[in-house]
């Protein structure tokens, strides 16, 4: 059985994992990471775009400048956008925080009801 230390090793290490597949994952793409994701998209790259994303990505400095850019909130620039990522994502933080937590209360607030409804009707 799991103390809460190990429970809180697996999950950091789940997280480990999955930062890494993505950052691993467009250098193991057939191909050009480039062309294949931007090929179909409604996103047109300019020349010198395509040619800095595919410096950029050939000449990664390693896992642990990823990691340290993750941590570091410097998550790129959005081409649809042109404004970074990180911005992007504290813009529409508050809302997704605000409909969660309404979501939250209102799961609670049903499943009490559901319950105490079920445990008024019992065997009955």
């Amino acid at each position: 059985m799991l103390t809460w230390r190990g429970h809180v090793l697996a999950y950091f290490l789940a997280a480990l994992v999955m930062v890494y597949l993505s950052y691993r994952l467009p250098g193991w793409l057939a191909g050009d990471y480039v062309t294949a994701m931007y090929a179909d998209s409604h996103v047109v790259l300019g020349q010198e775009q395509e040619a800095a994303l595919r410096e950029r990505l050939q000449a990664s400095a390693g896992f642990g400048a990823y990691l340290h850019a993750l941590g570091r909130l410097d998550w790129g620039t959005s081409y649809a956008l042109r404004v970074p990522v990180s911005d992007l994502i504290l813009d529409a933080l508050p809302w997704t925080l605000l409909l969660m937590g309404g979501a939250h209360v209102l799961a609670t607030v049903l499943g009490f009801v559901a319950g105490v409804e079920a445990a008024w009707r019992r065997g009955g």
